[in-house]
């Protein structure tokens, strides 16, 4: 019985063999033909990331970092939900707008002692929270 053999230089050669060894052969295909389809089931498709395509916008970004940092993204947004809207909203004007306290305070109408510490328990929970 002859056998098809593909060497790794891409070179086709008919080899031939017992019909034992055939089947053998034939097994091993096959059991290599479902390995790479499973391999292939396992990997994460670009799908998952949405249609932003922030990763896409630099072209030795990792679209893998651009996932971590939506799970990131979601963990914090957890996390400022378990604060009070008072709390919640003195973190997002210090840490994520670059606000100062003065500032803060005098915007909200409350001394700047107020807002230290509001943004201290704030923090404090938030610390607990993670």
């Amino acid at each position: 019985m002859k056998y098809k053999y593909e060497s790794v230089t891409g070179e086709v050669s008919e080899v031939e063999v017992d019909a034992y060894w055939a089947e053998v052969l034939a097994e091993l295909d096959r059991q290599e033909y479902n390995n790479e389809k499973k391999e292939t089931r396992r990997h994460c498709t670009l799908d998952v990331l949405g249609d932003e395509g922030e990763w896409m916008i630099d072209e030795n970004a990792d679209p893998f970092e651009a996932l971590l940092k939506k799970e990131e993204e979601a963990e914090v947004n957890a996390m400022l939900d378990s604060l009070t809207e008072n709390q919640r909203d003195i973190v997002e004007a210090i840490h994520f707008s670059g606000m100062n306290m003065s500032e803060y305070a005098e915007k909200v109408g409350i001394t700047k002692q107020a807002a230290r510490e509001r943004i201290h328990w704030a923090m404090k929970k938030l610390r607990k929270v993670s």
